[in-house]
């Protein structure tokens, strides 16, 4: 099972800019030209992804989470600080934080 949520931001600039540090990300695994899977090299889920990232190419990126990790949550926020943005979770439609979301794990 997975968690959504989608990563709304000022403009399609911002998305793009985004979109390329998530390729650029250590955790980074592989890409299409739907989404980004980014696998944390010490999981020991046997799941195909921990983070999968899709974009609407507009100003909006969703976000699957499989697995919470610590690494996930840091490079998320680092790529996400250079950013003005707004997280919303998509079965309730509430705006979250990152600390929110990872609570788990930090």
């Amino acid at each position: 099972m997975s968690w959504e949520y989608s990563i709304n931001l000022d403009s399609e600039e911002a998305v793009s800019s985004v979109v390329t540090d998530l390729k650029i990300c250590e955790l980074f695994s592989s890409s299409t030209t739907d989404y980004i899977d980014w696998k944390n090299p010490k999981s020991i889920d046997d799941i195909p992804y921990d983070a999968r990232f899709y974009t609407d190419k507009k100003k909006t990126i969703y976000i699957a989470i499989n697995s919470f990790s610590k690494n996930i949550f840091s490079a998320l926020k680092s790529i996400l600080a250079k950013q003005n943005y707004h997280l919303t979770d998509c079965d309730t439609d509430e705006e979250v934080t990152l600390e929110h979301i990872f609570c788990s794990v930090i």
